[in-house]
């Protein structure tokens, strides 16, 4: 049988998290790599000023499946 791996959207998750949990993720994120949070925060929005380079989106989804930012 076909097991259905489901593809983290790191966009899909910042947007359902309250602004408490954005503000703690976006801060994680930019201690262990350095992402600006203001262009974070840009790139995540619901209508992105930008997008995910590759790279980014990647870190983020390891971020958000190990759920080490919490």
């Amino acid at each position: 049988f076909m097991v259905k791996i489901r593809k983290i959207n790191p966009m899909e998750f910042y947007q359902n998290l309250c602004k408490e949990d954005k503000t703690k993720f976006l801060a994680y994120v930019q201690r262990k790599e350095g992402y600006s949070t203001v262009t974070m925060s840009g790139k995540l929005r619901e209508n992105p000023v930008s997008h995910l380079k590759y790279e980014e989106g990647k870190v983020l989804e390891h971020i958000i499946a190990t759920g080490e930012w919490k």
